[in-house]
């Protein structure tokens, strides 16, 4: 992987705090609340940190590192806010786990990686063990990870290493033989064995030796100074010299001059005694001398009788094979002919020497995919680690969202590299991470990881994403991610309400209603970003709405054409002007009149519904019940009514006669507002839902003829509907001579309503006119 090169956008630069002191998982409050929320908000901040990390960008190493960093602080909060506790729930203890997995693997890669660096520097090499460490690719694997595993042992100890707390209290540690001093006797190491030392004397001793075998399995050399000091154990100085060999270059010197080039092969004359004494029986050496001694001579099989924990048998392994490679270089290159020790070197146990087998023999232990990913990770078989991920993934019942979390942006980091990988399995990784994010409802970061998929379609995996979103809020927020991670929103917009037209084809079954919801919510995605999709939402929309009149429906019209903030046929002049504003041309002119053709077909539903509802409110004026008059009495007893009574009785009668007046007046308003409305539409029936696209113009052939169809359909349809209307406002309003008049209006050429009119319907218009003409006839005679 280059160093150079950001895994997201290909810049070179820097993130502006390793630690990410900034980062929402740093600024959560955890104090309060319940573990199901703390568990919950430290997922959360760790899924929002690792996506503004990857935002970020930066150097391949910067990005790790704060991958690295961002786990490590997760792990650090939640063992501060749970450590202690005498139960804690099953859940916690396994997220905590998980994040210490991808804490371990990200610092294995940073120390992969900076070793490789290193191993192809142009420091003088002048030791035999950094000639390993940059000649050979397997040594050099073998110790960093040898080095990982002591590093994560310390920071998660268990097994051999659960003695790590012991460490905090080196300063009160007491001498080894305490007891012995005190009562100005004589002990050394070996007298437990002999049986003269005090219990508590041995008891002390024990627990010193698992301490120094902790800090050897931990890597910890210099607090290992510190402990045989202050437990005045001066003769196990000899094996932390000895261990120094793996870090401490100058303890093999290449220089033949050099005071410690000799001490390679005196330790391995230690390794070979360290050896015989392992051979003695079980009972006459303590389980924690033969741990020691078996570490120090690289003693596979020994170390692994008392390694139970997975990390235990790795680091055994990965020990044992560091060692075994360090002897054969020594032996080599010192041109060493001491009978003992090169007949030690041939003879002993078949040791691991490549990562390949000592991860051959763990997983012989333990056949977790963790480790099988480690193990491929270490030898750069990114394919591998490709192809694992994809398979633990496929095994899943549900998705473990920080296992995921990791294996994703393991992945992002491999497709950056110029490494071989199996495309469509990282994406289909990619795709378990991005559906993931949508069920946890982080809508602000699918569209983000949905960018980084290629063998899938991005816009249909958001497109999927989006469909389901129900929410202005989140569609918006989601949109907004789309457009900075690099989407066209408009042609995401687009493909939604594709999708639910496809899924929700209106028909004229029992479930219309239901799909004509679906659509009327999709087609909100056409109205949230007015200037990439005006000229689409005004088409969709009147492709809903001939659906719905022809059905119809026009309740649900109404309420799609209330969705829209704004008129759509107006929005769509902006569209007009914009293109007039560009270099003119013969596809421009066609946008324009596709666009005013549908303007034309919008305006002539809106006309028809302002008819509707001019129609309904004098419908509900006419048929107001009128206010009761006072009753009328005969001359004779309004005689016999004094001067107030008659007062009262008049008021009574002009206020009834008052209100009778106004709501004639009211219904002659409305019906007037009416009837303006219908003639304004015969005066525009000639482009009233009508097509006028011709020729090139048409941009499916298929579709137009379906939406001619349709048009006629309605054309006629509503047609007849106003013509009734229109006979009702007069008849209703006992004007029937007016209804007569709506039999010229019907033949008048100016207007040829009779040619749009299907015969059926034009008898059934002229019955109800001859009605009005047999009622005016009767009222002449």
């Amino acid at each position: 992987m280059s160093a150079e090169r950001s895994f997201l956008n290909d810049t070179i630069g820097s993130v502006a705090d390793a630690r990410h002191n900034d980062s929402t998982l740093h600024q959560s409050r955890l104090h309060f609340g319940d573990d199901n929320e703390i568990l919950l908000q430290v997922c959360q901040d760790l899924f929002m940190d690792f996506k503004t990390i990857c935002s970020d960008g930066g150097t391949f190493m910067d990005i790790v590192g704060n991958f690295r960093q961002t786990s490590s602080v997760g792990v650090e909060i939640f063992e501060r806010t749970f450590n202690g506790r005498q139960r804690v729930h099953p859940q916690i203890a396994n997220v905590l786990e998980s994040i210490k997995c991808e804490r371990n693997t990200y610092d294995l890669i940073l120390k992969l990686y900076t070793a490789d660096q290193i191993a192809h520097g142009e420091e003088e090499t002048r030791s035999d063990l950094k000639r390993l460490f940059r000649q050979n690719d397997e040594f050099r694997r073998l110790v960093t990870l040898l080095h990982w595993s002591e590093e994560t042992a310390f920071e998660s100890p268990v097994g051999f290493s659960q003695m790590v707390e012991e460490v905090t209290k080196l300063e009160s540690m007491e001498h080894a033989f305490g007891e012995a001093a005190y009562k100005r006797g004589f002990a050394h190491p070996d007298s437990v064995y002999q049986g003269t030392l005090s219990a508590a004397d041995a008891e002390n001793l024990d627990r010193i030796k698992r301490i120094f075998f902790c800090l050897l399995r931990c890597g910890r050399v210099s607090r290992m100074d510190e402990l045989v000091d202050r437990a005045g154990l001066s003769f196990m100085k000899v094996f932390i010299r000895i261990r120094e060999v793996l870090t401490n270059p100058d303890r093999t010197p290449s220089d033949n001059l050099n005071q410690n080039h000799e001490f390679a092969e005196a330790r391995l004359h230690f390794k070979n005694t360290a050896s015989m004494i392992l051979e003695v029986p079980d009972d006459a050496i303590s389980p924690i001398d033969q741990s020691i001694w078996a570490a120090l001579s690289g003693n596979l099989a020994v170390l692994l009788t008392h390694a139970e924990a997975p990390e235990d048998v790795l680091w055994s392994y990965l020990n044992c094979a560091v060692e075994a490679i360090l002897d054969d270089e020594i032996v080599t290159t010192h041109s060493i002919e001491n009978d003992d020790i090169v007949r030690a070197v041939e003879e002993r146990e078949e040791l691991p020497q490549t990562v390949d087998a000592a991860f051959a023999g763990l997983l012989n232990h333990t056949n977790t995919p963790y480790y099988q990913i480690i193990s491929a990770l270490a030898v750069n078989s990114f394919t591998d680690v490709v192809a694992l991920i994809h398979g633990d993934i496929k095994t899943w019942d549900e998705p473990d969202p920080i296992k995921l979390r990791l294996y994703t942006h393991l992945v992002l980091l491999i497709k950056a590299s110029d490494s071989s990988y199996d495309p469509e399995k990282a994406d289909e990784v990619i795709l378990a991470y991005v559906q993931l994010l949508a069920q946890l409802g982080m809508t602000s970061l699918v569209p983000f990881y949905a960018a980084k998929i290629q063998s899938h379609s991005p816009i249909e995996v958001l497109t999927e994403f989006l469909y389901g979103l129900k929410g202005e809020e989140d569609r918006i927020t989601a949109l907004k991610a789309a457009d900075e991670a690099g989407f066209d929103v408009g042609v995401l917009c687009k493909s939604v309400y594709a999708k639910a037209k496809r899924e929700h084809e209106i028909g004229d079954d029992e479930n219309i209603a239901d799909s004509v919801a679906v659509l009327m919510d999709a087609w909100k995605f056409l109205l949230i970003s007015p200037d990439h999709t005006c000229f689409e939402a005004l088409t969709e929309c009147n492709t809903l709405l001939r659906k719905l009149f022809a059905r119809d429906r026009l309740a649900e019209a109404m309420d799609l054409l209330a969705i829209a903030p704004s008129n759509l046929s107006v929005d769509a002049n902006r569209v007009i002007e914009h293109i007039k504003t560009e270099e003119p041309s013969h596809e421009n002119a066609l946008k324009v009149r596709r666009i005013m053709d549908q303007q034309r077909e919008q305006n002539s539903y809106l006309l028809y519904l302002e008819i509707m509802d001019k129609f309904t409110m004098w419908t509900g004026r006419i048929r107001k019940k009128l206010p009761s008059r006072a009753p009328i009495i005969s001359d004779t007893e309004f005689a016999k009514f004094d001067l107030v009574q008659r007062a009262e009785y008049e008021k009574k009668h002009a206020a009834a006669r008052e209100q009778v007046t106004e709501h004639l007046k009211n219904c002659n308003e409305y019906k007037k507002l009416a009837v303006k409305q219908i003639h304004d539409l015969y005066n525009q029936v000639s482009t009233w839902l009508v097509t006028y696209l011709e020729g090139d113009e048409i941009e499916d052939l298929e579709e137009h003829k379906a939406r001619v169809a349709e048009l006629k359909k309605i054309r006629e349809h509503y047609l007849y509907y106003t013509v009734t209307m229109l006979i009702t406002l007069h008849r209703e309003s006992h004007d029937d001579h007016e209804v007569l008049g709506v039999a010229d209006l019907i033949t008048n050429p100016r207007y040829d309503l009779h040619s749009h009119l299907s015969r059926d319907s034009l008898r059934k218009i002229f019955a109800e006119i001859a009605k009005s003409g047999h009622i005016v006839a009767v009222n002449d005679s």
